[in-house]
């Protein structure tokens, strides 16, 4: 039992003369905890020892239902209980006749309704919010919650959820009072606060005892005092509201989510004994996530999958919410994943996909109590900006920048979950109180429904050229009580298309009539139809060497047409001279594309060809394409060479190194379209060269050097690249990005090496580590960093992670220009983190020992 005034209990008809003392001041609180249907815990703290006093009653004039305490103490905690269901209570605290807090319009509770009422329900959630524990001035947590306010117009929730990591850095009491109670005290005594305990709030409270800050703060149900099952711990514990079941459960602490079956076996009781129609469960660390914590490595992720998340499905969990990432994801309607991340399958594991918005795809729709449920992992309770939410791009989760089971990706801000009878519905708010993504899910019971055919709409061009490409859009078509299961384009030329979304161009001038088909999860169709008109191709004709001078813009395509009718020499197309950079494309019969050609070459600036030698007559479309803005580029169709045809050298490059650290040279892209065996010569530019394919070369003197390599196949015929080398000093750093290095997300660095950083958005963090041997003690260690665009912050620390509070060295200067020196390194593992407030992009990094 905590030494705290808890579990004192006081009826509705108890009335107590207070006790007659010297008026003190509030310096916690109110807060509320642990309403019900009967009854409320109210919380407060004074400056000193007090006899203080509580009155409530429905309306203000009525406050005359006094409860009091017997004993002094600055901790104050009653329950009140025989309350009226889903009723609002009026409140106020005095100390004598010396009112501390409420007696306004401001200061009052609501009762939980009667179990499965289906009344509307509002929960708030946030994750990681606890930023102002180790800086009370950050305005970061207050952005956030007016945002939410502002969205809400200034109406508390019924109540809200903290997804732990409530108070950085260690949730001592202090920190809770920075990060909580200045943050939140209007919502506190208006709503009850859930808190879930987070691998930071569990530093400075101990699991075995139940003392310390969290369980300090806290009074939770460890006797299902609010519904539910009995607990006998406040880590972990669940409650009901109205036809919600909440679990809370612990994953910071070992005892609970691995060492001991405690938690295990109280939670299949629990919910055996859950009649709600909707079951929430929340935790500190998500089973699903790569970026930030990766939930194949990290224990807690890894057991809270295996060992947990089966009982919660086999229950028909809902929802499960989690914070310790610090962004926003959230996945489809999904099941019956618990392995590491190459094992999902989205054939096995998807219940329904789609937006799950009512005005796109539709609602997901499932039977109550049977699998299937959203994750979501919402980390970023405080901050700044708009707030954003995009789809998950299928390069990132190949890349492993996010897991397969992402499928929304965002930022800031926090949630708010409307329920109401069989419906849930969910806005992720940003920082100003912005709708950046939302969702639906819905119960339909068992129940067999009338099925509404799902909704069509297309846009597609209205007059296109021969061989333009048009995009042809689904974009608004919804299914109200579904999904879309299939589309069908049909581009009235004899071809179509099952893709929502997709490009098509005609080869014949004409009028087309187009329809879209789109069918629901249920087999039911709709469609529409409109026409379009394709007119002859306005492409120039290039004419038998006679160069045309083209300018062009960035993004933009140029088309051209060369007719063959003399098949006995090769085709040559090129592009020369000019400024800026346009990109050649050739292909037979067909507008080329930028997916779809016949030659690309692949090359820097404007010096390019494609050389046709199985040439047949017809029309060869070209395409020159501004990778950047271009002016006075000459295109030249010619058909003069009668010999073999000429092999192409690509030297590749530019390429850029220290002094004193070789260069490795590359000729990849080099052919001969005969595919007889090519040599190679290089010419260095310093007076040295090679006869290797990819040699390396290490210069003597800081410069640029022009840099040359000739391939010739074995029929004599030879074809010659030129590039550039730049030597910089041992001081300057290298662009590693800009030579086309692999970007590295975290892992460990070697000393000597240039690496270029993974692109980064304000959310985002890279971590990295090194190791430090015998020979290295005592030197000094120099991080270089720069180049690139935005703004990346360096933070170092010796033996352990860094991080905003705790750190050896950092560089919080404007841009990526950075050199932080670290005198006398001693052996072990040295520990570099790169943050932003903004994003970064193209940035390198090099360690050295001096």
């Amino acid at each position: 039992m905590k030494t705290t005034l808890k579990n004192i209990i006081f009826t509705a008809s108890l009335l107590c003369i207070p006790i007659t003392t010297v008026a003190k001041n509030l310096t916690r609180g109110p807060y509320l905890q642990m309403t019900g249907e009967d009854h409320v815990t109210i919380r407060w703290n004074t400056d000193q020892n007090s006899s203080t006093t509580l009155r409530y009653g429905k309306s203000l004039d009525t406050l005359n239902v006094v409860t009091s305490e017997n004993l002094a103490t600055k901790n104050h905690e009653i329950t009140l209980q025989n309350l009226e269901p889903d009723q609002k209570y009026f409140y106020a605290i005095y100390d004598g006749e010396k009112l501390l807090s409420g007696a306004d319009e401001h200061t009052y509770f609501h009762t939980a309704p009667v179990k499965n009422t289906k009344k509307k329900t509002r929960i708030w959630v946030l994750g990681d919010p606890g930023r102002a524990g180790t800086d009370p001035d950050t305005n970061a947590q207050k952005i956030v919650r007016d945002g939410f306010l502002t969205f809400s117009a200034n109406q508390a929730p019924d109540f809200w959820l903290m997804l732990g990591d409530n108070a950085y850095n260690d949730g001592t009491i202090v920190e809770y009072d920075h990060a909580v109670f200045a943050q939140y005290p209007t919502l506190l005594k208006q709503s009850p606060l859930w808190p879930i305990m987070g691998n930071h709030d569990n530093r400075s409270a101990d699991v075995d005892t139940q003392n310390g800050g969290f369980y300090d703060l806290f009074t939770l149900p460890t006797q299902g005092q609010s519904g539910g099952i009995a607990s006998s711990h406040e880590a972990y514990y669940s409650f009901d509201y109205g036809n919600i079941h909440v679990v809370v459960l612990n994953s910071s602490d070992r005892e609970h989510y691995k060492e001991s079956d405690a938690m295990l076996e109280w939670l299949k009781q629990d919910l055996a004994a859950n009649n709600s129609e909707w079951l929430i469960a929340t935790f500190h660390h998500p089973v699903y996530g790569k970026s930030g914590h990766d939930s194949d490595e990290a224990e807690n992720m890894i057991y809270m999958r295996e060992r947990f998340l089966p009982i919660l499905e086999e229950y028909g969990v809902d929802l499960i919410m989690a914070g310790h990432n610090h962004f926003y994801t959230r996945s489809v309607l999904m099941a019956d994943h618990y392995g590491m991340s190459n094992s999902y399958d989205p054939s096995k594991h998807v219940i329904q996909g789609g937006s799950g918005q009512l005005d796109k795809e539709g609602a997901y729709t499932k039977k109550r109590g049977q699998k299937g449920a959203i994750f979501i992992t919402h980390g970023a309770g405080a901050g700044s900006g708009r707030g954003y939410a995009r789809l998950v791009r299928t390069d990132e989760i190949t890349e492993g920048k996010r897991h397969p089971t992402d499928y929304i990706y965002g930022g800031r801000g926090s949630i708010v979950l409307d329920i109401e009878d069989t419906m849930l519905t969910a806005n992720v708010i940003g920082p100003q109180g912005d709708i950046v993504d939302y969702f639906t899910l819905r119960h339909n019971n068992g129940e067999d429904p009338i099925n509404n055919p799902p909704q069509v709409k297309m846009q597609i061009p209205t007059q296109l050229s021969v061989f333009e490409s048009g995009h042809f859009s689904s974009e608004g078509s919804f299914d109200s009580d579904g999904r879309i299961a299939d589309y069908l384009w049909q581009f009235g030329d004899g071809n179509s298309s099952s893709l929502a979304n997709t490009n098509h161009q005609y080869s014949r001038a004409g009028d087309y009539a187009v329809s879209l088909t789109i069918t629901d999860n249920q087999g039911i169709s709709s469609s529409t139809n409109s026409r379009i008109s394709v007119l002859p191709s306005s492409d120039t004709e290039l004419k038998l060497n006679q160069p045309i001078k083209v300018s062009g813009d960035a993004k933009e395509a140029i088309y051209f047409f060369y007719e063959v009718k003399n098949t006995e020499k090769s085709l040559t197309i090129s592009i020369s001279g000019g400024q800026g950079d346009a990109d050649l494309y050739v292909r037979r019969a067909v507008h080329p594309t930028n997916t779809e050609f016949d030659c690309r070459p692949y090359k820097n600036g404007n010096a390019e060809s494609c050389e046709i030698t199985d040439i047949r007559t017809g029309l060869y479309y070209v395409m020159l394409y501004g990778h950047k803005s271009f002016t006075d580029v000459a295109l030249t169709a010619t058909q003069d060479q009668t010999s073999a045809p000429t092999p192409s050298a690509d030297a590749n490059g530019p390429y850029q190194t220290a002094l004193g650290t070789p260069v490795h040279f590359s000729s990849a892209g080099s052919t001969d379209p005969n595919q007889s065996e090519l040599t190679y010569s290089w010419d260095f530019g310093d007076g040295n060269s090679s006869t290797l394919a990819s040699p390396t070369h290490t210069y003597d003197q800081i410069g640029e050097y022009a840099v040359s390599l000739t391939v010739s196949n074995t029929q004599g015929i030879s074809n010659s690249d030129t590039t550039s080398a730049h030597v910089l000093a041992h001081t300057d750093l290298v662009d590693s990005c800009a030579q086309g290095t692999t970007p590295q997300a975290e892992g460990r660095l070697l000393l000597n090496q240039t690496y270029c950083l993974e692109e980064q958005n304000r959310t985002g963090q890279l971590q990295y580590q090194f190791y430090v041997n015998d020979q290295d003690v005592g030197k000094d260690l120099l991080i270089k960093m720069g180049h690139g665009s935005g703004n990346a912050d360096p933070l170092y620390r010796y033996a352990k992670r860094p991080d905003q509070q705790q750190w050896d060295a950092r560089d919080t200067n404007p841009g990526n220009a950075t050199e932080l020196k670290i005198k006398a390194i001693q052996k072990g593992w040295h520990y570099i983190h790169i943050t932003t407030e903004e994003s970064f992009q193209g940035v390198s990094l090099n360690l050295s020992i001096h």
